[in-house]
This record gives structure tokens, C-alpha cells and sequence, in this order.
């Protein structure tokens, strides 16, 4: 038997992987079917080596991947998983913003058109097993901005063996549409058998918000097909979106602000009714400064100053950069506020804690760069931090109807 030098060892790695090519050539669909090997590259050492689904629209492709994959939650949820999933975004987004060489941000193709195009890795959606609606927007949010800066659409992989909960609700929120692999379709809901969705609305301005007040009125008809949604739901719920995107447009996106990543100035709205439980959940999200580096400049009332000097953390028990964050939008939903001293103004996130109060049915779940913050249906608040972003402000608002 021959000795096993490494001179040797290399030949035989290289002989290996030529075999595993010709094979490739041979079979392609039993390749294609999910292959997932550590081969061995020229240089004789072990590499991560796959072959993937790339769709940007239109045919998809076969590509090889060269880094495993990063395994998302399989639970993608604010409410219910939190910080796994609020560390999932944060990851998602630092890579959208690494530059590649040459330029190619998502897709390296080589010169020659005998040869695949390579993904140096991506996430893998087929291990989500149950994506929130709120979950659904930031993903759109995130994937919408880097396609609008880059000029590239940022590819689906192996969307053939995503879970059909996963698929349908990207599907029906316009995931796809707002990411630019399809056309934009002309209806704004989609409607399944127990559920109707408003697709993903982006905007820079509150032009858009009569279009989501009619589509907050069919979700209602849809719950209760004999009446509308009644004025005591419907005009909270409109008056939060409005204050929403009123300061989304006035302090969300200041000039004179650093921000970590690019921005674009939109913010996102979706909502979706379940006839099952009869609930009705409404979702906003922008990726603005956040209420913790706003709110200290807007409360200008003596006792909301008082509250604040009471319950935020000195900078000598400060453990992390966002510990204080929970407690900025606990504020903001306890007394609200408004810099232009307009009465009418800053009310808009206590008057979804009193609506949901008052129907004693439903919750209200803020999100705001690393603060959160939760409210029952019997006003009970509570707050915390996570030492990840959110990358903006994320509101929930939830009534049973």
C-alpha cells in the first residue's frame, strides 16, 4: 500500500473533487435536491461547498454557496422571542452592508458563462417555522432598503424549502413586491380562508394614510361581514398611524443625525384580520432615530421630566448602551408628547393604551431601538432593554373584536 504523503493526501482531494464535478455534470437534479457537502477545494483543505436556489424574479438559478448558512430562530416573533429574533435582524443587517469585491454585493458572477454564480453565504429561511406579522415587515423594511441603495435586488435561496406558513405570509404581505422579484399587484389585501391582509405599505410621507384607513375598514367588514368596524376602534387606530407618521416625517430622519446604516426616509404599514381568534393587528415600523434619542428632547412637561430623572439608570450602573431605551418608551406611552405644544398633538400611543384598555381586549407592543415595551388589556406596562437594535421603531397595536 502506498504511503500517505502529503503530496499524496493532496492528489487524492483533488482527484475527489474532480469526481464530485463530473458527477455534478451527470446528475444535476440529484445535486440540486438540497446538497449540502464539505468538499475539498484544489488546495487539498476542507471547504463548505453547496449548490443553491437563487431567485431574483423572473427564472430561478443554480448557484454555489461557499459559507454555511446562517440559521435564523425557528420561532421569528418580537413578542415571543424577542431577543433571538431582534439579534437576527441586527445580523441580517450588518451583512446587507458589507461591499464585496468588484461591487457585486449579493451575486459574484464569474466572466466565463460555463461557470455558476457563487453567494458567499445567506440566511436559511427553511428553518423558520412560524414568522410573526411584525417579524414579516422589518424583514421587508431591511430587504426594500438595501435593494433601493444598492440598485440590486438582494436574491431568494432555496425558497422551494420554505414552510408554506412562512411562504404564504410573506406572500400575502407583498414581501416579494416590496423587494422587487415580482411586479407590484393592483390589489392591496389578500385574503386566504380565515385571514385577510393588507399588504406592506412604504411611504415617506402620510399621503398613504386614507388608503390604510379604507383597508383598516374592509379588515373590520371581513371580521364581522354584517357591520363595519366600529368609530371607537377604527378612529384610535387611525389617530395612532397618523401621530406615527407624523413623526416619522418631522423627527424620524433628521439631517443633522449619524446613523449607523443609509437610510431612505419611508416608513412601513401592514395589518392583517383573523377571523379565527377575531383579532385585528395592525403594524408600523420606521428606521428612524427611535423614540429613546427623540423623546428626551420632545417631554418638556415638568413631571414627565421628574418621572425620567426617577427611573433611569445612573451612567455608573450603566451595563450596556441601550439599558435605558425600555424606559424612554414606557414614558412616551404613559403621557405621550409633543414638540409643538399642540393639544391635539403626542397623543397618539396613550390613546391605543386607553383603546385597548377600554375594550379590555388586545395588547399594544413597542419596539424602539433596544427598549421594548408591552401593554395588557388592563394598562398594565412593562419595559426592558436588549443589547441589539431594532434598527428604528417598531409599534404593534392588537384588539380583539
Amino acid at each position: 500500500m502506498k504511503k500517505l504523503t502529503e503530496k499524496y493526501a493532496t492528489w487524492l482531494n483533488v482527484r475527489a473533487y474532480n469526481q464530485m464535478k463530473r458527477s455534478y455534470r451527470k446528475n444535476k437534479g440529484a445535486l440540486r435536491d438540497r446538497a449540502n457537502l464539505a468538499q475539498w477545494g484544489r488546495s487539498g483543505k476542507i471547504k463548505f461547498f453547496k449548490y443553491v436556489q437563487i431567485w431574483q424574479g423572473g427564472e430561478p438559478e443554480l448557484a454555489i454557496c461557499v459559507e454555511r448558512p446562517v440559521l435564523p430562530p425557528a420561532h421569528l416573533c418580537f413578542r415571543e422571542n424577542g431577543e433571538e429574533t431582534t439579534a437576527f435582524f441586527d445580523m441580517i443587517r450588518r451583512s446587507f452592508f458589507y461591499t464585496p469585491v468588484d461591487e457585486q454585493y449579493f451575486i459574484f458572477r464569474p466572466k466565463s458563462p460555463s461557470k455558476l454564480p457563487r453567494v458567499a453565504g445567506y440566511s436559511d429561511f427553511a428553518q423558520i417555522h412560524q414568522i410573526s406579522t411584525s417579524a414579516a415587515v422589518v424583514l421587508a423594511a431591511d430587504y426594500e432598503r438595501i435593494a433601493v441603495l444598492n440598485g440590486e435586488v438582494p436574491p431568494t435561496i432555496e425558497l422551494h424549502t420554505w414552510t408554506d406558513a412562512v411562504f404564504s405570509r410573506l406572500f400575502q404581505l407583498g414581501f416579494f413586491e416590496a423587494v422587487g422579484h415580482v411586479a407590484e399587484r393592483d390589489e392591496l389585501l389578500k385574503e386566504t380562508e380565515n385571514s385577510l391582509t393588507m399588504q406592506v405599505i412604504s411611504s415617506r410621507n402620510a399621503d398613504d394614510l386614507r388608503e390604510a384607513s379604507r383597508a383598516l375598514e374592509d379588515l373590520g367588514r371581513f371580521l364581522d361581514p354584517e357591520h363595519s368596524i366600529p368609530e371607537a376602534v377604527l378612529i384610535p387606530f387611525i389617530t395612532g398611524l397618523s401621530e406615527a407618521m407624523t413623526n416619522v416625517t418631522q423627527h424620524a430622519y433628521p439631517d443633522n443625525h449619524e446613523f449607523e446604516f443609509e437610510q431612505i426616509g419611508k416608513f412601513w404599514i401592514a395589518a392583517t384580520a383573523n377571523r379565527v381568534n377575531q383579532t385585528l393587528t395592525v403594524v408600523f415600523y420606521d428606521q428612524g432615530v427611535s423614540i429613546p434619542v427623540t423623546y428626551p428632547k420632545l417631554a418638556t412637561v415638568g413631571w414627565v421630566i421628574k418621572y425620567l430623572r426617577r427611573a433611569l439608570r445612573q451612567d455608573q450602573d450603566k451595563e450596556f448602551d441601550y439599558q435605558n431605551d425600555g424606559t424612554y418608551i414606557r414614558a412616551a406611552l404613559k403621557y405621550g408628547s409633543s414638540q409643538t405644544k399642540e393639544p391635539h398633538r403626542g397623543k397618539g400611543l396613550p390613546q391605543m393604551r386607553e383603546l385597548i384598555r377600554t375594550l379590555g381586549k388586545g395588547s399594544l407592543h413597542i419596539r424602539s431601538r433596544g427598549g421594548w415595551c408591552n401593554c395588557d388589556a388592563k394598562g398594565r406596562i412593562k419595559s426592558g432593554s436588549s443589547v441589539n437594535s431594532i434598527g428604528g421603531t417598531l409599534i404593534e397595536w392588537r384588539v380583539e373584536l
